[in-house]
């Protein structure tokens, strides 16, 4: 049987006339968002252009920056490795004076010298330092034993200042090369332009910090440091060259001038101890003082602290009692805020006073101890001057003055 066939659906004028229309407005809505994004497309293109050529002259202006910056402290790595191999050739040619110089003498009788020691290794606590006194005993003896002994212990010291002269002069080195490579590197960044093609190139993760590098501070200071140790060192050397001179010029100097230095050194040891007992009886005194002055804060806090406790009674029995009100009138009122307030305030005074009080029961303590410290400090010179002055000074008058 024959299908009949389905005429067409047929639109009214107003349907094809709204149809079209249709059309009319989304051609006109695409093509205004068409034009709008060829505009926000352009912006973004010159926006984007001008913000990649300030970025890369931001970044050449600071490469060319970093390069004068590791110019500056190759330049005073440089100066400074020039200023310590010149003071390592001064130190080399004073280690062959010294031992070309080394000499034996006989030895002298250094019974006086050595009692004196004897009874200042009877010195207790910080008091048995090792003052300008003890030194110039020592210096006395080693007069006596002779100046080989002095000249070797020197020549030593040449020796050890010389090792560390090398290992500056050796990491000084080092950072000039380290720097040498980095002035290769960054000068190559700055002269590279967007038209080295040959020399360019992607490298995906470049942009990722390095786990083993430095910030600029710690670069700088990595170098001032290696410049102030190597500056220590020529500092160092120049004192030990001036020694070395001195003991050379020396060595021939009689035991009388130097049994002078110990008596002189003794008298401003024995004025220096007698002023550091005197201000160590005036601090006790003072410390004794603020004990009691302590003592008596304390109680003042105390006291303070009691007073808080009736205030906050009578606050907190108030919220107590405040409870108490029947329904709609137990209402969280401007009083009640205040109240609560009230025992917070209170609460946190005495916290305050408390924790006031337990800082000054702390310094009481240190107070204390202090003051036996200082007792103690007072025995110590008192018997230090009664060995100096007492023991020593009568001794070295009996000192005789031999002369080679």
């Amino acid at each position: 049987m024959a299908k009949i066939a389905t005429a067409p659906q047929r639109f009214t004028h107003e349907e094809w006339v709204l149809s079209n229309n249709g059309q009319y407005s989304t051609a006109e809505q695409n093509r205004q968002k068409a034009e709008r994004l060829r505009a926000e497309a352009d912006r973004l293109i010159k926006e984007t252009a001008e913000t990649t050529d300030d970025t890369q002259e931001e970044t050449t202006k600071r490469l060319d920056q970093r390069v004068n910056d590791v110019n500056y402290w190759n330049t005073e790595v440089d100066r400074e490795k020039t200023a310590v191999g010149k003071e390592l050739e001064n130190l080399l040619d004073y280690k062959k004076r010294i031992e070309n110089a080394l000499a034996g003498y006989l030895d002298r009788n250094r019974n006086l010298t050595k009692k004196c020691l004897q009874f200042r290794e009877n010195r207790k606590g910080v008091d048995l330092v090792h003052d300008e006194a003890q030194k110039e005993l020592i210096k006395e003896i080693e007069m006596i034993q002779g100046v080989e002994g002095l000249l070797q212990r020197t020549l030593e010291q040449v020796e050890e200042q010389i090792r560390q002269l090398r290992s500056a002069n050796y990491y000084l080195e080092k950072d000039l090369n380290d720097k040498f490579s980095a002035l290769n590197i960054d000068g190559k960044c700055v002269n590279l332009t967007n038209n080295d093609v040959g020399a360019l190139g992607r490298h995906p993760g470049s942009d990722k910090i390095v786990a083993n590098s430095v910030t600029p501070d710690d670069w700088q200071r990595f170098t001032d440091e290696n410049i102030k140790k190597a500056e220590r060192c020529r500092t160092a050397g120049t004192d030990l060259r001036a020694v070395v001179d001195s003991v050379l010029e020396q060595t021939r100097e009689d035991l009388q001038k130097q049994a002078a230095a110990v008596d002189a050194a003794f008298r401003r040891r024995i004025s220096e101890s007698e002023k550091a007992l005197d201000k160590s009886v005036q601090h006790h005194e003072k410390v004794v003082h603020e004990i009691a002055d302590v003592e008596e804060t304390i109680a003042k806090l105390n006291a303070a602290i009691a007073e808080k406790e009736a205030p906050l009674m009578v606050a907190e029995t108030r919220l107590n009692e405040r409870t108490g009100r029947p329904n709609v009138e137990l209402c969280r009122d401007a009083p009640q805020y205040r109240l609560i307030g009230e025992v917070g305030q209170i609460q946190q005074n005495v916290a305050r006073l408390k924790a006031t009080r337990e800082a000054a029961k702390t310094q009481l303590k240190e107070l204390i101890r202090t003051q036996l410290s200082l007792e103690e400090d007072i025995g110590i010179k008192k018997l230090t001057l009664e060995i100096d002055h007492g023991l020593c000074v009568p001794t070295r008058q009996q000192v005789d003055h031999p002369i080679f």
